[in-house]
């Protein structure tokens, strides 16, 4: 034994292994895994402090965005640290596949047994009884001791996710499909049966006639396809005022993903996502954002989609991601890495929206649960989480599935706290105890999310879910843009503490609830509540106020 690998330290461990896993057996030697590796930042309160400058209108650095080069130095580890990493994968013979622009995010690609030399560990297989899903992990594993308090992320290694779902985070819920050649209405008269781009342009005042050369990303996971068939017969029915020609979609693979075949992949996600964008901003340029993740490890594939959007040095002014699992299937260490990506994307003036989850106050958990919970990533104070509402009565209402509430991993951020009290002044204490009255807030603002119209494998098709309203919410800031740099001023960015300070920008929600937990859930109540956030955007007002 080498004097450096005596100096190694046990970094973390799997305490016990989830319900419905068991291990069947070691990793097979020669199998490629990979490793994603975070070490600390040299400012990252630092960072922290600029996001607020550049965030808050009474600022006098308001607007006022970091360059690249600038979040890159905050980011950045520390010299030694850097030093310490570099000779311990050296001594191993790795180089890391990639490495982000700041140098402080890895993702090593090794065998199991140079894994499991690095690490002093032994990895195995571990199965979901009831899936048949195996995943490689291991019990415990070390790292210097010099670097025990600078890795902040090394995984997939000590976390397995409870019980595998058998869908990802806020697919619509689609109902069957209208045949292509049925006629939709251009209009539906108060938006009950079915909503289409005319009724969310009526109903939160959204101009039809934005002109935009601003980018928008949209994260999609799984290798979802994007059908350009699908989009035509979209905006041919909705937008026949723009010619198809001038629609601007390109798909950019990271980890691996690529736009497959549609007649082999699923298509209703993207599908939904690009139509919900294009066709209340039909001159966006649309980066669709493909990850060829998997369930166990969508987050890490995440945390790369971030990444390569924080290295452009152009990056999209919007970000928009219909994904996410409940906080309480995340690890913890990938959650906060993302959430500080996130976070440096508000700083360079990005805007990243994330649906909050179709679960109602039981999140994610597809089961049993004695806690209210939220989902990741809308749990990082620094998105912008968006909830659903619902048409159907002729009045908007908090949609019943629509996620809220409080995190566990992340803690409530200054610009939430006023807003709280008046929160917990009119709820007083019920539900005392079941959520998290320290922890960051679900959602900032809700959009609708029930019968949306889309059009998916041949026909049209009505979607349910927070993963519609995120992308509608991308479009209307997208537009909120245009009018800010029109007249040469810089864009939304990280949007919470300006929608916080002035909520009479939203149309207020009373009406509503998000049971489950077998409890009635939060209600929607004047102000802010975690069914509807601070409510839907009243775009004339917003804009107004800009």
């Amino acid at each position: 034994m080498t004097a450096f690998s005596e100096q190694l330290v046990v970094h973390r461990q799997l305490d016990t292994i989830p319900d419905g896993y068991i291990q069947v057996g070691r990793a097979n030697p020669e199998q490629t895994i990979k490793l994603s590796i975070g070490l600390a930042s040299n400012n990252n309160t630092g960072l922290t402090k600029r996001l607020y400058e550049v965030s808050m209108p009474n600022s006098t650095k308001y607007g006022q965005y970091l360059t690249k080069e600038e979040v890159d130095d905050h980011l950045r580890p520390k010299a030694n640290t850097t030093k310490a990493f570099n000779q311990w994968m050296s001594r191993h013979g790795i180089k890391p596949n990639s490495t982000s622009s700041s140098g402080n995010h890895f993702a090593i690609e090794l065998t199991v047994s140079k894994a499991e030399k690095l690490l002093n560990t032994t990895f195995h297989n571990f199965n979901h009884t009831s899936s048949n899903q195996s995943l490689i992990r291991t019990k415990e594993y070390s790292v210097p001791s010099s670097l025990h308090q600078d890795i902040l992320l090394l995984q997939p290694t000590t976390h397995i996710p409870p019980e595998p779902h058998p869908r990802r985070r806020n697919r619509p819920r689609a109902s069957a499909v209208i045949p292509s050649n049925t006629t939709i209405r251009r209009q539906q008269p108060t938006c009950q049966q079915a909503v289409e781009v005319p009724c969310v342009q009526g109903q939160y005042g959204i101009p039809a006639d934005v002109q935009t050369t601003d980018q928008v990303g949209i994260l999609s996971f799984n290798n979802q396809a994007v059908q350009g068939v699908s989009l035509a017969k979209y905006m041919g029915q909705f937008r026949d005022d723009i010619s198809l020609g001038s629609v601007d979609v390109q798909v950019i693979s990271v980890d691996g993903g690529d736009n497959p075949d549609p007649q082999t992949h699923d298509t209703t996600e993207a599908n939904l996502d690009v139509q919900m964008v294009l066709g209340l901003v039909p001159s966006a340029r649309v980066k669709v954002i493909t990850t060829a993740s998997t369930h166990a490890d969508f987050i890490l594939n995440g945390l790369d989609a971030f990444n390569s959007v924080l290295s452009q040095s152009n990056p999209p002014s919007v970000i928009t991601s219909s994904y996410g699992a409940d906080e309480s299937t995340v690890n913890p260490d990938s959650a906060k890495a993302v959430c500080e990506v996130i976070k440096a994307l508000g700083a360079r003036g990005v805007t990243v929206i994330t649906s909050s989850g179709d679960g109602g106050v039981a999140g994610d958990t597809g089961g049993p649960c004695t806690t209210f919970n939220v989902d990741f990533p809308s749990s990082c104070p620094w998105t912008l989480s968006i909830g659903a509402t619902n048409l159907r009565s002729g009045t908007e209402i908090g949609a019943d599935f629509s996620t809220g509430g409080f995190s566990r991993i992340f803690a409530m951020e200054d610009f939430q706290v006023n807003t709280f009290i008046n929160f917990q002044q009119q709820m007083g204490n019920t539900y005392a105890g079941l959520y998290n009255e320290k922890g960051s807030m679900v959602p900032v603002l809700s959009m609708v999310g029930v019968v949306l119209v889309a059009y998916d494998q041949g026909g049209f098709l009505l979607a349910d879910g927070t993963s519609a309203s995120a992308p509608i919410t991308a479009a209307a800031i997208t537009a909120l843009n245009q009018i800010r740099t029109s007249r040469g001023e810089p864009r939304l960015g990280f949007a919470s503490p300006f929608m916080y300070l002035n909520p009479d920008v939203f149309n207020d929600i009373t009406q509503g609830s998000n049971p489950g937990c077998n409890t009635n859930g939060f209600p929607a109540i004047p102000a802010w509540d975690p069914v509807t956030g601070l409510g839907s955007i009243n775009y004339p007002k917003f804009a107004a106020k800009l």
